[in-house]
This record gives structure tokens, sequence and C-alpha cells, in this order.
């Protein structure tokens, strides 16, 4: 499986972000500034994926009902 895009709604500091991963490559690098939200962002993806838990330290922007993250998945066999 393979993520091909990534909106973070309302997430940590993020508010209607997208950052998309489509293409043909299989192996992406995200880099960035301390303080960025690359640590941020691997959170929502975890949390998209397995769910968020319910003492997020996410919330300092956004209430933590109305946490918003989505994914655009892709299988091995092109299905989405």
């Amino acid at each position: 499986m393979k993520i091909e895009q990534i909106d973070l709604k309302a997430y940590g500091h993020f508010t209607n972000q997208r950052l998309s991963l489509a293409g043909d490559a299989n192996f992406h690098i995200i880099c960035g500034p301390n303080e960025a939200g690359k640590t941020t962002l691997w959170r929502a993806i975890n949390g998209a994926l397995f769910g968020i838990p319910d003492r997020s330290q996410d919330t300092f922007l956004h209430d933590s009902k109305k946490l918003r993250i989505g994914l655009d998945l892709i299988s091995t066999s092109g299905e989405r």
C-alpha cells in the first residue's frame, strides 16, 4: 500500500495543508528544519491509519474532537 496524498485539514499546527506523494517513486524522504512539522506529520499518518489517541498532543490549535486527517491510499493492485 502506498500513500499518494495526505490532507492535514486540522491537525497539530496544520490547517488545510496538502502533501502530494503521487508519482512513480516508491520511497519519499520528508525533511525540513526543526519544528517544521515532520513529527506532527508522522503522528497524523499514524492517527489516520490506526486512530487518533484520546489524549493527543496535537490539539493545541484544534479541539481534540475536531482533528481531521485525510489519506489517499493505493494498493499494489492499483485499487484506491
